[in-house]
């Protein structure tokens, strides 16, 4: 238990630095967008919420070559570390959506403004927008993580694969959608609705979280598989 809280506790350590330095950028950036549209309501068409699924994922991606090398350095165990990690990533995810929920409540109130929960579902509650942001960042992080992982474990022949493989992925879609005049697409976009809970005019956040939480469980399993065999690299 005590190499798990160590693992987590530098973990959180880490990701704190860098969301300081995020937040510091977005209150800059609401700060000059207050000054610039002061007499009108532009600030209210946008919102921060993509940016820190980015930010999120960038985070995931950076979250396991530093401390896997501290794990080996410390004789502690892969389980260890992979228990630690998820504590840190859960954690960091928790704490991140409570401050976009409680950004975006505050800046709903002084100008017209919606986040990006609110224009999916046009629900205003605070707690479906904190579970539904949480869901979205924690999947966001094992996403990443699931991915600098098999860039890790690739050598350079696998690493250029794994680079291309979206593009080749991309020209097939596109092909195969093409000859069955756009049948491909529709069926993706009507099950990529019917699994966040928007189809037939009918809005339900609650499926979007399950199906976040999900797809987060299905990744957490190649990541242990991925890092159970992991060779130690400079």
């Amino acid at each position: 238990m005590n190499n798990i809280d160590k693992i987590a506790r530098f973990q959180l350590k880490d990701f704190r630095k860098s969301v300081m330095i995020y937040y510091t950028v977005i209150f800059t950036i609401i700060l000059l967008m207050f000054i610039t549209t002061r007499n009108s309501d532009n600030l209210g068409q946008s919102n921060m919420s993509g940016g820190t699924f980015i930010f999120m994922f960038i985070l995931g991606l950076n979250c396991f070559k530093t401390a896997f090398k501290l794990m080996q350095a410390n004789n502690i165990t892969r389980k260890s570390f992979y228990i630690g990690n998820i504590i840190a990533l859960l954690s960091t995810s928790l704490v991140v959506s409570f401050i976009d929920s409680v950004l975006n409540r505050v800046l709903k109130q002084i100008v017209p403004y919606a986040g990006n929960f609110e224009q999916i579902f046009g629900n205003q509650s605070f707690f479906g927008d904190f579970i539904w942001t949480f869901s979205l960042l924690f999947f966001a992080m094992t996403l990443g993580w699931m991915i600098t992982m098999i860039y890790y474990r690739s050598n350079s022949i696998a690493k250029i694969l794994v680079s291309i493989s979206p593009v080749f992925l991309i020209v097939t879609f596109g092909y195969i959608d093409r000859i069955n005049s756009g049948a491909l697409s529709r069926w993706m976009f009507d099950s990529f609705m019917k699994t966040m809970g928007l189809y037939g005019g009918n809005s339900n956040f609650y499926v979007g979280i399950f199906s976040f939480l999900i797809a987060t469980l299905i990744i957490l399993i190649p990541n242990i598989l991925l890092m159970n065999k992991a060779p130690i690299k400079d």
